[in-house]
């Protein structure tokens, strides 16, 4: 299998394969996975590469997680969640995927995230420009950003706080303008990489 620079494996149930197309059309090489049944056979993940997970069910993506991060590969995946999927955003995150992206998926955004991966991804440059950004935060706003980081949505963040829903969607609304997050991946990934 090659293992040339510039190697994205995308894992899709998606027969399309349009992130596939993107990507080779962006320059990248791209081996495809149908699903995850008998992945890992052959499978060589060696070398700069990035891998790309985007399944229509999201248990079966954390699933797929689940046994990248049992072979310490997790720290290559960008997984796709559905826009608002809180809880499997942040176990993607706990699992130790590289980054998330919410679905649709701009293909200029994406194909960013895997420029980044294959740069290298996250490093100490992050984690303190995380905490620099988490600083600017109000108290409020920094307990529920750190509930969000839990997978709390926010009427169970407004019950964990005893603030109206309306109070804590003000305040998410703010910490998403302080933190310069245009989506909820954004706003974790921040939180993830401040307590790294």
């Amino acid at each position: 299998m090659p293992t040339a620079q510039g190697l994205v494996h995308v894992f899709t149930d998606d027969q399309a394969g349009a992130h596939a197309t993107m990507l080779a059309a962006r320059g990248y090489m791209v081996l495809s996975h149908a699903g995850a049944d008998g992945l890992f056979e052959g499978f060589d993940a060696e070398g700069a590469c990035c891998l790309l997970v985007d399944f229509a069910r999201g248990a079966d993506a954390l699933a797929l997680l689940r046994t990248l991060a049992e072979r310490r590969l997790a720290g290559r995946a960008i997984l796709i969640v559905e826009r608002g999927d809180v809880r499997g955003a942040v176990a993607a995150m706990k699992l130790g995927a590289a980054d998330i992206a919410e679905r649709p998926c701009d293909e200029a955004d994406l194909a960013g995230l895997v420029a980044a991966q294959m740069a290298g991804g996250e490093g100490a440059d992050d984690s303190r420009r995380a905490r620099a950004l988490i600083a600017k935060l109000s108290p409020r706003e920094a307990e529920v950003l750190a509930l969000l980081r839990d997978g709390k949505q926010n009427k169970a963040i407004a019950f964990s706080l005893g603030l109206s829903t309306r109070t804590v969607e003000m305040h998410r609304a703010s910490l998403m303008q302080k933190l310069d997050a245009r989506s909820l991946s954004d706003a974790l990934r921040i939180a993830f990489n401040a307590a790294a």
